[in-house]
């Protein structure tokens, strides 16, 4: 038992040891193995891809429990195309016939019905810019527009971007902005900022902000106007409605001097 248990304690030490000192096999790639490595890239065509069948619009039915077959095969485009994507540039649609299985809960049964499925064959393949979240948004930005060339968004105004690369600054191609590089920057003393769109220099902290302060002073002043409009409104408002109570109170007063109480007015 003891001899049995020594054993096992050595094979495990064995066994991990030499998993830690296990590396994967290496060789020197010669210039025609590189030739065949690179010649099994897989590029941009046309192949057969299995198409799921089961969340197509036309069997969007809760009732249906099975569709068989669940998938087909038809030509779809697929391979390498470096940083561009592999997209159809010519599509038919063919007809695939399915049996979609409904239960029938009131007979006890299952009821089978044939269903005819279109889905997209494409025929011709090429590598373009990807349709990513970037194309989308630049679609939507009416100042920049999509390069097909480079698969990014591009600034209209061209010559922001020549008088900004002329000034020894870097175009942000993302906001269409000019800004200063890097190794312009140096710290600054208490009081001061880094100016990174104009000056590329120290500044003090309220120039910066100037513009801001306005804006924010103005809509203080408005809020402010606002207030004081809105309490001398609510305020007349008021004094106008105390100045009519006491008028009627004055005449209530005036009536009971001359009539005695109104009580008795009402009565007579």
């Amino acid at each position: 038992m003891v001899m049995k248990i020594i054993f096992n304690y050595f094979y495990i030490i064995f066994v991990v040891l030499g998993s830690c000192t296990a590396s994967p096999q290496s060789s020197s790639c010669s210039s025609a193995h590189q030739l065949k490595i690179h010649s099994s890239e897989i590029n941009c065509g046309v192949r057969p891809h299995a198409v799921g069948l089961t969340n197509l619009p036309a069997l969007n039915d809760n009732r249906i429990s099975r569709v068989i077959p669940s998938y087909a095969l038809t030509d779809r485009c697929s391979g390498a195309c470096d940083t561009l994507e592999c997209v159809p540039t010519k599509i038919e649609n063919i007809t695939v016939h399915v049996m979609a299985v409904m239960p029938r809960y009131s007979q006890g049964e299952w009821n089978t019905v044939c269903v005819s499925l279109r889905i997209e064959k494409h025929l011709d393949c090429s590598c373009s810019c990807p349709d990513d979240e970037e194309h989308r948004s630049c679609n939507a930005d009416p100042n920049v527009y999509y390069d097909a060339s480079s698969c990014k968004c591009k600034c209209n105004d061209r010559i922001a971007r020549t008088e900004c690369l002329r000034s020894g600054k870097l175009w942000n191609e993302r906001n269409c902005g000019c800004i200063c590089p890097q190794s312009s920057w140096r710290p600054c003393g208490t009081g001061f900022i880094f100016d990174y769109r104009e000056t590329c220099t120290c500044v003090r902290a309220y120039n910066l902000a100037s513009g801001n302060s306005v804006t924010l002073a103005v809509l203080i002043m408005g809020f402010i106007t606002l207030s004081i409009a809105g309490s001398a409104f609510y305020t007349l408002k008021f004094l106008r409605r105390r100045a009519s109570e006491r008028r009627r109170l004055s005449l209530r007063i005036r009536l009971r001097e001359a009539f005695g109480s109104i009580e008795t007015l009402d009565e007579s």
